[in-house]
């Protein structure tokens, strides 16, 4: 029976000796984690939850899209179509008989001024148009200009809004 006692005990110790280990470690673990933690006057932690952008810093992207109509009453012939740069230069694109032509750029700021200028060597008909989108929405008409014929040059211009 003695052997049966010694071995009951080593038992026994072995178990007491892990529940003591286990808890020791517990203690060790959460007197770590309460220790290392933030102080309130330490912390960097946001307070707050952030603050949305006002609307007026948000900066709002503009596209210009212009357009070009033709007819002309005899004749293959073109119009030379010269339109603003958000760099302030001039570009160019042709727009035959009976066709449509257009050209977008941009992103331009609000207050850009879209100019575009026809030049054709006959007295030409045509319909020019300026569009403009915001934060790349559709593309809303802004300006029109028509003609009859018996006109070799014109302009629009319009600011962006």
């Amino acid at each position: 029976m003695k052997s049966f006692k010694i071995v009951k005990s080593v038992l026994l110790s072995f178990s007491t000796n892990r529940l003591q280990t286990g808890l020791f470690l517990g203690i060790i673990f959460t007197l770590g984690t309460i220790n290392f933690g933030c102080a309130k006057e330490d912390c960097e932690c946001p307070t707050q939850s952030p603050q949305p952008i006002p609307p007026d810093t948000i900066s709002d992207e503009y596209y210009v899209k212009y357009e070009m109509q033709t007819a002309f009453a005899w004749g293959n012939r073109t119009i030379k179509v010269d339109f603003k740069m958000p760099d302030g230069t001039v570009n160019t694109f042709f727009v035959g008989q009976g066709s449509t032509g257009s050209e977008t750029i941009g992103p331009v700021e609000k207050g850009f001024i879209a100019s575009m200028t026809g030049t054709a060597e006959y007295d030409a008909v045509y319909t020019g148009r300026i569009y403009t989108s915001k934060n790349n929405g559709v593309f809303a008409l802004k300006s029109t200009a028509e003609s009859s014929g018996s006109i070799k040059t014109w302009t629009m211009r319009y600011t962006v809004e």
